[in-house]
């Protein structure tokens, strides 16, 4: 897997790191792309942290030792369906005492992904889709990914000029016409005890593809055909789960919605699956 045309022409990897650590800070963040959020489907959603979440792990894969196409192929995956994503364990993850949290780039490779994961867990709720946001914006803001040059990825004073700004919103409303959302969908996710009704009318909505994003929009059936080849071409990824576990819905069980599982054979596309 290689970064997208749209990193790839930026040359990402080769622009100095200038970071010391991570900002914690809560940053505002544009009104009119959380308004783009709240239309997307929870498969747009994904699809969106995904493609986000690129940016930030192509720009510091030079920077460290861990394997950064699993994550995004992960990722991808589980656009298609979350129940892919292997189960969030803290206590498998690095102690607060590892030297690995003193290491901007190796933070910033975990906390892209315990932002994914925690999207994943609360059910593609709008909050954390903000905090992941957030982040992203708020590392951008730092310097770390700052070309001084030119403001390649800042944020800051110069949103309108930014190459990542502008390509976020431009990314959102390409996701928005693959994959809206419905008003069923909202009430779903938003309600703590949906009914059987409003459960059974509940869609993950239309997939999106890899290719969809960095490159232009594909027909439905293609994205299908691509979709599908994609799933089928993942081998031994620690980040998901396996064939069987997800088969018999022992990786991501959303208790709290009583939202439908995954149908039809793993990591495979088929109409069950929309």
């Amino acid at each position: 897997m290689l970064p997208p045309a749209h990193i790839e022409k930026l040359n990402l990897k080769e622009i100095p790191i200038h970071f010391k650590d991570l900002p914690v800070k809560k940053l505002p963040i544009d009104p009119i792309f959380v308004k783009k959020i709240l239309e997307l489907s929870p498969r747009g959603i994904i699809a969106l942290a995904a493609a986000m979440s690129e940016w930030i792990i192509w720009r510091i894969d030079k920077h460290h030792s861990f394997k950064s196409e699993m994550l995004i192929e992960a990722m991808w995956a589980c656009a298609v369906h979350p129940s892919y994503l292997a189960p969030f364990k803290l206590e498998d993850w690095p102690q607060q005492s590892d030297p690995m949290w003193n290491n901007p780039t190796e933070k910033a490779f975990f906390s892209v992904q315990y932002h994914f994961r925690k999207l994943i867990e609360q059910m593609m709720a709008f909050q954390h889709m903000y905090d992941l946001s957030n982040w992203c914006y708020n590392v951008l803001e730092t310097g770390a990914f700052k070309n001084k040059k030119n403001e390649l990825e800042s944020t800051l004073g110069k949103e309108h000029e930014s190459i990542f700004y502008s390509w976020l919103h431009e990314t959102a409303e390409k996701i928005h016409s693959i994959s809206p959302t419905t008003d069923i969908n909202t009430k779903c996710l938003l309600e703590p005890k949906p009914s059987l009704e409003m459960q059974h009318k509940f869609s993950w909505g239309n997939p999106v593809s890899r290719l969809d994003i960095s490159d232009k929009i594909l027909i439905p059936s293609d994205r299908i055909m691509e979709i599908d080849a994609f799933l089928k071409g993942i081998k031994n990824n620690p980040f998901l789960c396996e064939k069987d576990k997800v088969s018999q819905n022992k990786c991501w069980v959303f208790h709290k919605h009583s939202i439908p599982m995954l149908k039809g054979i793993p990591f495979t596309f088929d109409e069950e699956m929309i």
